[in-house]
């Protein structure tokens, strides 16, 4: 009888893991998905609408795009273009716990990033903004250095691991205990 460790191990054999070029084009891929989005909240809601429930529907896809399709489908658009799938340490696929842990790195910067942008919305001199980069302007005043070095730190040690992991593994597959790995026929 072939013990469960040792059924993973031979199905591993099997196994073609994302290369960080087919998830980084995936990662693109998913940033032209939402851009029209970004474009719209930062050319035309901040300098013109203002309006709040806009932003927060922005933010609400923005926050839950990477989650909801890889629990879902078991990949972002990205990554179903280029046939990877997320799967949890058993090959399967992740629980929403794991998906939700696997995306904390993302999670947590868009929760700042909107936070702080609701919080401008309800400065005065956001009412006298026209343009994108007058908005950038107050938007520095209120995202120092210390978060934008924290969030490129961040990203770095995340490639890192993603660079030397025999399993191309980063550091956000590791805290939701899951694979990047190419769909074949048999998955």
């Amino acid at each position: 009888m072939e013990t469960k460790t040792n059924f993973i191990s031979t199905q591993e054999k099997k196994i073609v893991y994302g290369t960080f070029g087919q998830r980084l084009l995936g990662l693109l891929i998913d940033g032209l998905v939402l851009v029209p989005f970004i474009l719209f909240e930062n050319f035309y809601n901040i300098p013109h609408l203002k309006s709040e429930i806009v932003l927060a529907l922005i933010f609400i896809l923005a926050l839950t795009y990477k989650p909801l399709t890889e629990y879902y489908f078991g990949a972002t658009v990205g990554k179903m273009v280029l046939k990877l799938k997320v799967v949890n340490l058993q090959l399967n696929k992740p629980t929403l716990t794991e998906v939700l842990l696997r995306n904390i790195l993302h999670i947590i910067p868009i929760i700042i990033g909107f936070s702080v942008t609701f919080y401008l919305f309800a400065q005065p001199e956001f009412n006298d903004i026209s343009t994108f980069k007058e908005y950038s302007v107050l938007q520095k005043q209120y995202l120092n250095l210390t978060y934008q070095i924290i969030s490129f730190a961040v990203i770095l040690t995340d490639t890192l691991f993603l660079l030397v992991d025999t399993k191309r593994r980063t550091l956000h597959d590791r805290i939701g205990q899951t694979y990047i790995i190419r769909k074949t026929n048999a998955s």
